[in-house]
Order: C-alpha cells, then structure tokens, then sequence
C-alpha cells in the first residue's frame, strides 16, 4: 500500500458515510459498541487488529476471514465474509471509522489504498 502514515481526515461526510456503512454491514456481529461477542466475533476496540496495518485490515475487507484469531487473547473462528460488494470509498470509509470510532486512535484509510490492495488481490487470483 501507499502509506501507513497516511492521517488525512476523512471529513464530515466520510464519518456519517462510515457509521452508517457499520450499522448496515458490520453492527450485527461486531455490536453497536465495537465491543463484539465473546467466543464469536471479535472486538474492533483496543486491537491492533483494527489499528495496526491497514493493509492486513484492508484484506481482510476485501477477501474476508476463514482462519481462527487471536484478539486480545481470546481465539474467534467465526468466518467474516467479503465486502468486494461495497467500492473503494465505502470500504474506505467503514475502515476509517472504526479504526477512529470507541476511543480507536488511528490513521483514515484512502480509496487509493483500498483500490491498490483490491488490484493486488486481483492480480493474486489470475495466477
């Protein structure tokens, strides 16, 4: 990807955009709070899993999750289905709020880098 030091703002209509992209795609598994459930689906708050590398959590976005992980010390094996559905921007967007959103501090994440990781993960399949 780009940058990992990438922390533009997202604006004011990239926040509404990614709270209402959560509350549609995400909340159910991940709850309102971020907080998830216990033994099914992980938290998004306090882990590096949603504040470290936007590329692993961008991939995760975009090929979804089948392998157990670890997150703050409890494992989860619930598979997380792709968002390949939503474009660059929206997924942009609900990555950038939650790596911002329940006291999360990190950087926004850029459609120029959702667009690069889909178009590495494109050139992955037609090998």
């Amino acid at each position: 990807m780009m940058s990992e030091n990438w922390n533009l703002p997202l604006g004011e209509d990239g926040v509404a955009l990614g709270a209402s992209l959560y509350r549609q795609h995400c909340e159910s598994c991940h709850r309102p709070n971020g907080e998830g459930v216990a033994g099914l689906y992980p938290p998004l708050v306090g882990t590096d899993w949603v504040t470290g590398s936007k590329d692993r959590l961008t991939a995760i976005a975009l090929r979804g999750l089948s392998v157990p992980i670890t997150v703050k010390g409890a494992v989860y094996e619930q598979e997380m289905p792709t968002f390949v559905v939503l474009d660059d921007e929206e997924i942009a967007a609900v990555l950038t709020f939650i790596r911002q959103e329940w006291g999360n501090d990190a950087g926004a994440v850029q459609a120029s880098e959702v667009a690069e990781e889909r178009r590495l993960l494109e050139a992955e399949s037609t090998r």
